[in-house]
């Protein structure tokens, strides 16, 4: 095991994000550009945080064997502010949605009020683990869209961007993360 990272094993069944000291920290860190950009755009919320994604087992779940942590923002974006996230793929109106009445009792009135053109926002920072050569890897996923609306099921989900890279400890994360922190940040200007 490399000096530069130090263990923290709590009877984890495999190394995670609260095993490797201070990385929940520094990935928030790395992660302070994008939600910096985002509290702007998000105006409609009062508070706007990153949640940590959950790997261990618990009530029910199982993780992905390859599920180490991470953190996560998820929002959905109302069709209304499409002009501020032109990135993603909102619900397109299809000609089904109409006030055409016959007489008032065989009125057909289904309105958008399902979220059926909105979109989700997925920003994915996922801790992979250590390689053979104890570095830390990592995976940064951009997705979302409309797909399944009011669902939102992540199968169905648009990439927009996507990088894999590692780092030989957790104070090197910010540099190895900035370059493709940089390109999300372009990317939801």
């Amino acid at each position: 095991m490399s000096a530069k990272i130090k263990i923290n094993m709590n009877n984890s069944y495999k190394l995670g994000l609260d095993e490797v000291e201070g990385l929940e920290t520094a990935m928030r860190r790395a992660f302070e550009p994008i939600k910096k950009i985002l509290a702007n755009k998000i105006y409609w919320r009062d508070t706007f945080d990153v949640d940590t994604v959950a790997y261990k087992s618990c009530d029910g779940f199982i993780p992905h064997s390859h599920n180490c942590g991470g953190l996560q923002i998820h929002e959905i974006i109302p069709e209304c502010e499409r002009y501020e996230f032109d990135f993603l793929d909102f619900g397109e109106w299809n000609g089904e949605h109409s006030l055409d009445c016959k007489n008032h009792n065989e009125c057909d009135c289904s309105l958008p009020v399902d979220g059926e053109f909105d979109a989700a926002l997925r920003i994915w920072f996922k801790f992979e683990g250590l390689d053979d050569d104890d570095k830390l890897n990592f995976y940064l996923v951009v997705s979302g869209g409309n797909n399944d609306a009011p669902y939102f099921r992540t199968k169905y989900e648009n990439t927009y961007f996507k990088a894999e890279f590692s780092c030989s400890s957790v104070n090197g994360l910010q540099r190895a993360a900035s370059k493709h922190i940089k390109a999300i940040v372009d990317l939801i200007k």
